[in-house]
């Protein structure tokens, strides 16, 4: 149940990429997509949104430094 839950999640957000999704921004060397639509970082590598904790520490690194934008080649 949980992998399908994980998929169907992961199908909405490519779906959604386009108007909801900012990113993806390079921090400590992960990549991360902002979710306007629910105010949360989502996480490349885990395929799941990030714990308050590290929404709190991305937060803050955006808005200090800025987050660079990661640039994907085909």
């Amino acid at each position: 149940l949980h992998k399908e839950y994980r998929r169907q999640r992961q199908m909405c957000i490519r779906d959604s990429m386009e108007s909801d999704l900012e990113g993806p921004y390079l921090f400590k060397g992960e990549h991360y997509f902002f979710d306007r639509k629910i105010n949360g970082w989502y996480s490349m590598s885990s395929e799941d949104y990030v714990s308050e904790a590290e929404a709190e520490e991305l937060h803050m690194a955006y808005n200090k430094h800025g987050l660079s934008k990661a640039q994907f080649s085909n």
